[in-house]
């Protein structure tokens, strides 16, 4: 959201919301944009604090921020009557029905990137155990774990889950597990 004028390189915009289908009563959202790079080319930010990004209106993704952990949350002004409101220029992601009107928003923490290793499988030491940080109790909030398994040549990795446990609720799960294969930095399966 906008507050004061919007620096080199962003492009200003706004969302307003009338209140009971009269013009003159009404809310505006200005904002500060832009649109450049790809959400899911890591940026850099000078920030180790929670705090929040809008969703671009060209995305459905939040931008990844290098050391920082994100959920997808949302604002939702419903009305009996219908919503009226009016965009101009640059401004988030905004999900409009006859009776209201939805932004989503990535809420972003700091990552504890204080896990994980490299596993180095051979044709001799062919297995490894790996637990998460604290088992078998419960696991820290916010923890980015990697491990890396490499392998002999034109071997197969074989994924065995003795206990597996995520915490969650129903229909929002913060924690997954990730397989990558190939390159580090390929999307796996979740």
């Amino acid at each position: 959201m906008k507050n004061g004028p919007c620096p080199n390189k962003f492009q200003e915009g706004y969302v307003k919301i009338y209140q009971s289908n009269k013009k003159h009563r009404s809310t505006t959202y200005r904002y500060c944009c832009r649109k450049d790079g790809a959400a899911i080319k890591p940026i850099k930010l000078p920030i180790s604090i929670p705090f929040i990004l809008f969703m671009s209106n060209l995305y459905e993704v939040c931008q990844v921020v290098k050391d920082m952990a994100t959920y997808i949350e949302e604002i939702n002004y419903l009305r009996h009557r219908g919503i009226r409101t009016s965009f101009d220029g640059e401004h988030p992601n905004v999900y409009k029905w006859k009776s209201g009107l939805k932004f989503k928003y990535c809420y972003y923490v700091p990552l504890k990137q204080d896990c994980g290793s490299v596993i180095q499988l051979k044709r001799k030491a062919r297995s490894s155990i790996i637990t998460s940080p604290n088992f078998p109790r419960k696991y820290s909030d916010n923890l980015l774990c990697h491990w890396l398994i490499k392998s002999p040549k034109n071997s197969l990795i074989r994924l065995k889950f003795l206990k597996f446990f995520i915490e969650g609720r129903k229909k929002i799960c913060p924690d997954y597990v990730e397989i990558r294969f190939n390159l580090i930095g390929q999307p796996g399966i979740k």
